[in-house]
């Protein structure tokens, strides 16, 4: 329990940004009573531009729910470096009251490295409520300005249904590759229902990669509302924008009601692919 961040790791340096491994995660609740969007739940960062290092989370454990509150984005990981991102919850509810619940990042546009979300389905929920006072948020905010690949797969329950202050402020899962010369693919995986007021999944490149949200063999399912009255309030959009690509855009979805007031899906490609 603090006021500022929860837990607060970074390096100026060379080396990697861990909180947690793989086989020893982080676990038990984690409260920040702050009020403002620097207060975090958890924040991992590099921000030596010229560092090949790479910034991993890992949270939670199976059974043993636990929970992360705070005013700013509940987890954030962001790599100014070369390197990528690796976020991984298991059995862990996010809450921010002015952030979003996970976000990560390179920031670098020389990064060749990968950023990885990954929530594992355990009844857990991702909980960024849109509130008219204060700047909305997305349940999974994931990007890349660098070369690599941008990939979530999500199992938890994002937003609640209902009104505003239940469903996410924004999306429920934003995907993005904001660099018009790399070739990194956007991936989003998800099983677990999402509540948001703008798109539910919202997946797009600038670059040459290609756009999936679900495969043949692992299509997207469960429930996707949008509760936003604008026509581009979709419940699934993928797009390419560069018209010189010649990647794919593909969207598969399995069990589950599609909700919005836009289309329920957009899958949209401005290249040749």
């Amino acid at each position: 329990y603090s006021v500022n961040d929860g837990i607060n790791a970074r390096t100026a340096g060379t080396g990697n940004v861990n909180v947690g491994t793989s086989g020893n995660h982080v676990v038990g609740n984690i409260t920040s009573t702050g009020n403002s969007t620097w207060d975090y739940g958890i924040t991992a960062r590099i921000t030596n531009a010229t560092s090949n290092a790479n910034v991993n989370v890992y949270v939670g454990s199976e059974g043993n729910l636990t929970t992360i509150s705070s005013h700013g984005d509940a987890i954030s990981a962001i790599n100014a470096g070369l390197g990528g991102v690796n976020v991984d919850t298991y059995s862990v509810t996010l809450k921010t009251s002015n952030g979003d619940g996970i976000r990560a990042g390179d920031t670098n546009s020389l990064s060749t490295g990968d950023v990885t979300v990954t929530t594992h389905t355990t009844g857990a929920t991702i909980e960024a409520p849109f509130r008219v006072s204060v700047d909305p948020g997305d349940g999974i905010h994931a990007y890349t300005f660098g070369s690599g690949n941008v990939t979530v797969n999500n199992g938890d329950q994002i937003g609640t249904p209902g009104g505003a202050g239940n469903y996410v402020g924004l999306h429920g899962i934003f995907a993005r590759d904001y660099n018009a010369s790399a070739s990194g693919n956007v991936t989003v995986h998800s099983t677990g229902n999402i509540y948001s007021y703008n798109d539910g999944i919202n997946a797009r490149t600038v670059g040459h990669g290609n756009v999936d949200v679900g495969t043949s063999g692992n299509r997207v399912s469960g429930n996707i509302h949008s509760y936003g009255n604008s026509t581009w309030d979709y419940g699934i959009t993928a797009r390419i924008t560069n018209t010189g690509s010649s990647a794919h855009v593909n969207v598969y979805t399995g069990n589950g009601t599609i909700t919005s007031y836009g289309d329920g899906i957009s899958a949209i490609n401005d290249g040749n692919g």
